[in-house]
């Protein structure tokens, strides 16, 4: 273990004479800050610069912290005088928080340090504790999140990513040594924590083939494929797929399927009608969105992408975007991405120059005019902004599809705008097709506000998409194979993939890579 962190065992130091079990201070690091004084709750921190400054002295506490060094860690953008300034209000904050704080810290004019003698119990330093003592379970016990989730000081993220390495590790130690049912729960969460993570599916693979539950096993791939499609844009390692292979059940040789763009969509003509009566409307003048939901690899996305096809074959101007987990702070990332659409894009020079200095603030590569001469409040500059917004993504003058992918991902001021827009503009031949996962959603509360609005003003048509029966099944394994199923061969890939097109596909793929290796090796296997 490195020096001068959490890591020379528990701090679970004993009362001061005089002192009380009861007076014992026990602080939470992992997860969300929790400090509690005995049983009774403290009063959150007032800044996030003081739960930093609380966890780095708690994590260093080992030797005295100069005042210069804590200055320049939390406020590195800052002047030095600035930073030290800072540095004493925050500290003024935290010395106000902690009761009777002088028992915790040792202030110097040149120094701070968390007193290593304090009664306190950190759970940062139980869990390196157990860790240390290979006391896994409980150490994944004590993990109750990342460290303060929700910081982001450069040597906060530094030091999260290692005791989570140490988390993740005592995971996977778990998940290969335990007994069945735990090493199935360990590597459940393990996968939780980490979905890209190929190893764990492998492993989860094994650990349900081994206890008579293939189909669970197979479930675990299908997981596995639609996450890595959905987040990376590609397809399970050569190792998953061949573990997938070899538990597929033997039987008929199915076909292998043709490329995944030319499959025509199966069991959805109810949905197709749906939406193309909602862009019927939206053409004629009425600005809506649609949202389409489903689990992962149902078709979400390619029903979305045949719409936008079919209405740019009518003449309509279309903009696509996608919202991604890892980029939920960034503000406008989908209106950004539709306002560099060719459609917008070339229409951006039928606005004032105002408006355009506006876009400028999204669009680094637009001129920006001189500022209004007197500072404007936070409200009024969003209303100029979002004003600015709807013109230019009305510009085109024709009708306009804005495609929103994985809008359950998308920041706070997208979903704003996108209320506002459809709001003022009601007139608008205008319709917003978006796809979501509302289980997924980062914010739930955000998507629930956008679509309540415009419920409220009958400006919403939800279409979800269930799984395909048994016979469209069959059907989607005819057009992507080339050739019938037999009905036994139906029933297994029904089973096996549930109904869940993506799974299909992959079932479909992988038995024609068998296939096509049996051949191979049946030619070499006959050759003199």
């Amino acid at each position: 273990m490195e020096t001068g962190r959490a890591n020379s065992g528990a701090v679970r130091a004993r009362p001061e004479a005089g002192g009380a079990e009861s007076a014992l201070l026990t602080i939470r690091l992992l997860g969300e800050l929790d400090l509690r004084l005995g049983n009774a709750a403290l009063p959150p921190l007032e800044s996030a610069r003081a739960e930093s400054l609380l966890a780095y002295l708690l994590l260093h506490r080992d030797a005295p912290q100069s005042r210069q060094h804590l200055a320049f860690l939390l406020w590195p953008d800052s002047t030095e005088g600035q930073a030290r300034t800072n540095l004493r209000k925050v500290l003024h904050n935290l010395r106000r928080a902690l009761p009777e704080a002088d028992r915790f810290l040792d202030v110097t004019a040149r120094t701070l340090q968390w007193r290593p003698a304090a009664p306190c119990r950190l759970d940062v330093a139980d869990f390196e504790d157990a860790i240390a003592r290979g006391a896994l379970r409980e150490a994944v016990d004590l993990y109750g999140g990342d460290l303060l989730r929700g910081g982001y000081d450069d040597w906060l993220l530094e030091e999260r990513d290692r005791l989570r390495d140490l988390f993740l590790d005592a995971l996977e130690r778990l998940a290969a040594r335990e007994e069945h049912a735990e090493a199935v729960r360990y590597a459940e969460r393990l996968l939780r924590e980490d979905p890209l993570r190929e190893e764990t599916c492998r492993l989860l693979m094994r650990l349900h083939a081994a206890g008579g539950d293939p189909a669970r096993a197979l479930r675990v791939y299908h997981a596995c494929a639609a996450t890595l499609e959905r987040e990376l844009g590609i397809e399970p390692s050569a190792p998953t797929r061949e573990l997938y292979e070899t538990l597929l059940p033997a039987g008929e040789e199915a076909a292998a399927p043709g490329e995944p763009g030319s499959r025509r969509i199966v069991g959805r003509e109810a949905e197709r009608a749906r939406l193309a009566e909602v862009w019927r409307a939206s053409e004629g003048g009425r600005a809506q969105l649609v949202l389409v939901t489903g689990e992962p690899g149902i078709g979400k996305t390619r029903l979305v992408e045949e719409l936008r096809a079919a209405c740019a074959r009518r003449g309509a101007a279309t903009a696509e975007a996608r919202s991604y987990p890892a980029e939920g702070e960034l503000a406008y990332g989908p209106v950004v991405a539709w306002l560099r659409a060719e459609p917008l894009a070339g229409a951006r020079e039928r606005l004032d120059a105002g408006r355009r200095s506006e876009l400028a603030r999204l669009l680094p590569e637009l001129p920006q005019a001189p500022g209004p001469a007197r500072p404007e409040a936070p409200a009024e500059q969003r209303r100029r902004l979002f004003d600015a917004l709807a013109r230019a993504i009305l510009a085109p003058g024709v009708p306009l599809l804005l495609v929103a992918d994985d809008v359950h991902w998308a920041d706070r001021e997208t979903l704003q705008f996108l209320h506002y827009l459809l709001r003022a503009a009601p007139d608008a031949p205008l319709l917003v097709a978006a796809t979501a996962r509302r289980e997924e959603a980062d914010d739930p509360d955000l998507l629930s506000d956008l679509l309540t609005g415009l419920k409220a003003r009958e400006r919403l048509t939800e279409v979800d998409l269930p799984r395909l029966s048994r016979a469209e099944t069959a059907a989607l394994a005819q057009g992507a194979g080339g050739r019938g199923l037999g009905a036994a061969e139906s029933d297994r890939l029904f089973g096996e993939s549930e109904g869940n097109p993506l799974f299909v596909l992959e079932a479909l793929r992988a038995a024609g890579r068998a296939s096509a290796a049996g051949r191979s090796g049946s030619r070499r296997a006959c050759r003199p």
